[in-house]
């Protein structure tokens, strides 16, 4: 994968009168990744997201897309992305094929057989109109008009968002299949981290205002582990990089960062330390580096 980069922000800040929602934001979109940029409602990835689509500017810091700025240099911007809002509506009294009649002037690149291949793929009807579509139907078609342009990138904002578990696991499933041979950088931004967890390569976690961590999907989930030890051992433990701890009954579980064999040598060095250390799936670690952590004893006896 290149590691040259897409989209860039840099000391990035921004606010809705008194409230601060970005601060010091820094964010890297390397061509050819999937970026999935997690946080909850109200963190700030829409106005992240708007900000890479040159539909906002930062109130501090930088931000380019292609190396360039996406507001002053909009123009130039926009012919080499797509971009997907939250909830996008288009023009619900035509049908799918009178949308394709409507956009297919406007872009030189168009894509004829990929219309005719993710249409069909999605099973989308061209003769109903796009307002009696269901919400995963529109979703598809929103999706379907802006690959079809063939952009270098292509920005999603919670893609998902309104959809029902089922339609959204079909939802990612289709997207995956759908950028086979398109080559693009994808940036999406969701809270809804087990339908991102298959398809992502590079993983933001946004939390006020800042992103807390910023690394491959497969490293992140690589260096990242449960231990479960007996209550009261903590204390007997090397200094570990602990994201969350939880008191569960007779064990404590600890969320750690790390080498697992270092880390399981280390442990084995302790004697009568029971231990297991055990993979995570993406949403534990997205909740153990943005959920408040509990006091270790001596700490909170001051």
């Amino acid at each position: 994968m290149s590691r040259d980069k897409v989209i860039e922000f840099s000391g990035v800040a921004k606010s809705y009168g008194s409230r601060r929602v970005l601060k010091g934001f820094d964010l890297t979109v390397f061509r050819g990744n999937v970026y999935a940029l997690l946080g909850e409602n109200g963190e700030g990835k829409t106005t992240a997201i708007k900000m890479a689509a040159g539909q906002m500017e930062p109130d501090a810091g930088a931000v380019r897309v292609f190396g360039l700025d996406p507001v002053r240099d909009g123009v130039r911007v926009r012919e080499r992305f797509a971009y997907v809002a939250e909830l996008m509506k288009v023009y619900d009294w035509m049908t799918l094929a009178e949308l394709h009649d409507f956009l297919k002037p406007f872009y030189s690149n168009w894509n004829e057989d990929a219309f005719i291949r993710l249409t069909r793929g999605f099973g989308l009807p061209l003769d109903r109109k796009l307002g009696s579509f269901s919400r995963g139907m529109y979703a598809k078609s929103v999706l379907a008009a802006a690959l079809c342009r063939e952009p270098e990138l292509l920005i999603l904002d919670d893609p998902c968002l309104g959809l029902d578990t089922a339609s959204r696991r079909n939802f990612m499933e289709m997207l995956v299949d759908s950028l086979t041979g398109f080559g693009c950088t994808v940036f999406l931004s969701t809270h809804l981290i087990p339908e991102a967890a298959g398809i992502v390569d590079r993983v933001g976690i946004l939390k006020n205002g800042r992103l807390v961590a910023e690394e491959d999907a497969a490293a992140l989930l690589e260096r990242t582990r449960l231990l479960r030890i007996p209550a009261g051992m903590e204390p007997q433990l090397p200094e570990l990089d602990v994201l969350r701890r939880k008191s569960c009954g007779p064990e404590l579980l600890l969320t750690i960062r790390g080498d697992e064999e270092e880390t399981g040598a280390e442990l084995s060095r302790i004697p009568g330390l029971a231990f297991e250390l055990e993979p995570l799936p993406l949403e534990e670690i997205f909740l153990a580096w943005t959920e408040k952590q509990e006091p270790r004893q001596e700490d909170a006896a001051g």
